[in-house]
């Protein structure tokens, strides 16, 4: 039988279990650091960041935005619970229609931008993907671009005396594209904001708006959920989008001499987001500055090799390390180098003519052996901590994945579990009042309300398929009529 897992210290975060014993790192130590987690699909990657940020929520001074470009619906009921838990404002932003979360303009949802609109200009550029970095013809088109959404910028704060919001800047662009007359080589900056008009969420058509100022003072839970597998360059864009506004959020209540927030930005399948060496680094550096901690999750070191340059040594200077799978010769070499030496014995045996003699000596080896590195690695929940705290050198630390779920059944649940969906409009019928009964409201604790929606919500799209079949099969015969 598992004795049970001793409590967390006061003043510390639970990373997971070690041989020895729990593997707790001082709050102070962790504190504007960031993390790069790797490792292969199935090793549990997301449910030890699950672990770590449920502890850091419950903390009155902190805030979590989970950018999740990997699509994980257990995330979203994890990171839920934990908000009520902590008694912190919850929101949930996705590009699905039918999903019932908020909306957020990238515009106006920044309050920073009103004080400086540059950064503003920067940051749609930057998240529309126009801004082609260096290189013969790429700087140009970017600087062609960026001229475009500068323009649009200063075109319509003069006319409103405003800063416009995303549609009315998205609506500007289309305006100035069809005027164009060399529409050709101008076209990208136009039509590159049209193509998010088709969501709710960046519209101003969700339930609730999300106002990042706002959620960064409370100290609120954000769950943006873009798969990007579903839709690649606009769920890129958002996520760009809502970094860069982030840092610049950040840095602007550090310069109004507001009191600490610390906030987390965990960014699931990193490499889609991923930009050049120097745009990287300086983040990574001024986001520690402005209290903001990354955490950078993907598969393999490989997607950090974008064709902006590779990202490895920055992450791996700039990030405390979780490293789910080391198998190639050169990922356990790193491992190794990581490692102390130790002393370890070597037997020699020399035969000369009819006498046998054997001699000890001892060399110095590194701690970590090949076969441990290869045995860890293959198994799931078990990964090696590669941590630099600033006070000494620690060996690779082989742990286990404290789950953040009560068992393993319980994930599995949560990760089929509904997103909470928009109701479709339903006609009511009027009926007798000798037949009416009274309805019996519904506990708000009743934790099978998702269960019961998502089967109507089933049952209403078998209805419409079936409707949908019945005209296609009416529809032959009509017009033979």
């Amino acid at each position: 039988m598992t004795p049970p897992l001793q409590p967390v210290r006061p003043g510390f975060i639970r990373l997971g279990m070690t041989d020895s014993g729990p593997l707790d790192v001082a709050l102070d130590q962790l504190r504007e650091k960031h993390f790069a987690i790797t490792g292969p699909v199935g090793q549990r990657k997301t449910l030890f960041l699950l672990s770590v940020l449920k502890q850091f929520i419950m903390l009155p001074t902190d805030g979590c935005f989970f950018i999740d470009l990997g699509g994980d619906q257990a995330a979203f009921w994890i990171l839920k619970e934990a908000a009520e838990q902590a008694g912190k404002p919850f929101y949930f932003l996705s590009l699905d229609n039918g999903h019932d979360g908020c909306s957020w303009d990238p515009i106006q949802g920044t309050p920073a931008y009103a004080a400086d609109v540059t950064l503003a200009e920067s940051g749609t550029a930057s998240g529309l993907s126009l801004l082609h970095g260096e290189g013969y013809g790429r700087k140009f088109w970017g600087r062609i671009n960026f001229k475009a959404i500068t323009q649009a910028f200063a075109t319509l704060t003069t006319t409103l005396g405003r800063l416009p919001s995303f549609p009315e800047l998205a609506r500007e662009l289309s305006r100035m594209g069809e005027a164009c007359k060399n529409s050709q080589h101008t076209s990208e900056a136009y039509l590159a904001a049209e193509t998010l008009l088709s969501f709710d969420a960046l519209t101003g058509k969700g339930s609730k708006k999300l106002d990042i100022g706002e959620a960064i003072e409370s100290s609120a839970v954000v769950v943006v959920y873009i798969p990007s597998a579903l839709r690649v360059e606009s769920a890129r864009a958002v996520a760009t989008m809502m970094i860069w506004s982030l840092l610049v959020q950040a840095a602007h209540r550090y310069e109004q001499g507001k009191p600490v927030r610390y906030l987390h930005v965990p960014v699931d399948e990193y490499a889609q987001v991923a930009s050049s060496r120097s745009a990287v680094d300086s983040g990574m550096v001024l986001a520690r500055k402005w209290s903001i901690a990354y955490y950078t999750v993907f598969q393999d070191d490989s997607q950090l090799i974008n064709p902006e340059g590779d990202l490895r040594p920055i992450i791996r200077s700039q990030c405390q390390r979780i490293l789910f799978a080391r198998e190639s010769e050169e990922e356990i070499k790193e491992l190794q180098n990581r490692s102390l030496d130790v002393l370890r014995p070597d037997k020699s045996q020399s035969l000369r003519g009819m006498s046998l003699t054997t001699s000890v000596r001892e060399t110095r080896e590194p701690g970590l052996t090949r076969n441990e590195i290869l045995e860890l690695s293959g198994v799931a929940m078990k990964a090696y901590a590669v941590l630099r705290l600033g006070d000494k050198h620690r060996d690779p630390i082989p742990f286990t994945v404290i789950p953040p779920t009560a068992s393993p059944a319980e994930h599995t649940k949560l990760k089929n579990k509904p997103l909470p969906s928009k109701l479709p409009a339903t006609p009511t019928l009027s009926t007798p009042a000798s037949s009416q009964v009274a309805a019996t409201p519904l506990a708000a604790d009743d934790l099978h309300r998702s269960d019961r929606v998502g089967r109507l919500r089933d049952l209403y799209r078998r209805l419409c398929d079936e409707q949908s079949w019945r005209i296609r099969q009416e529809a032959p015969q009509s017009e033979s009529k």
